[in-house]
Parts: C-alpha cells; structure tokens; sequence
C-alpha cells in the first residue's frame, strides 16, 4: 500500500512540476517515482529521455528528504529539552 502511495503522490507532484517546467509528464515522473537510481536510469533510457537529468533530480530529492529528516530530529530534539 505504501507503494501505491509513493507512486500516486509522484505522480501528482510530476503533474504539477511538468506544468511548472514545460517538459513532458514523463521528463518530470521519472525523477519522482520510488525506486534505486539505476533502475529509474534505465527507464529513462528506455524512454529516450536524458538518465543524467533523471539521475540529478532523483538525487536531489533523496537529499532533500534526508535533510528533512534530520530537520524534523533537531525540532524533536530541542522540544524535548524544553519540556524536561
């Protein structure tokens, strides 16, 4: 179910973005959709679409969800020292 999650949700933001950007629906699905960065290279090619640009975007948004991540641990952080 997570899955079908990911894949919805990427699907919209790749709806929006390809508006946004002028490119194709799939330019702006691949970079979004869960999976490893070879496999989503791979159907870039398959797609005749440029896998460095896919590679690039897919990085960034595993990095921003990291930072995120860590984002959110520091905010937890500092509430927990100010309630205790």
């Amino acid at each position: 179910i997570a899955t079908l999650i990911a894949v919805g949700l990427a699907a919209l933001f790749a709806l929006h973005a390809s508006s946004l950007a002028g490119v194709s629906y799939m330019v702006s699905w691949l970079p979004f959709i869960p999976g490893g960065i070879g496999e989503i290279c791979v159907l870039a090619s398959i797609f005749d679409i440029e896998p460095g640009y896919v590679a690039v975007h897919h990085l960034l948004r595993l990095f921003l969800l990291i930072a995120l991540e860590f984002e959110e641990r520091a905010q937890l952080a500092v509430s927990s020292q100010a309630a205790g």
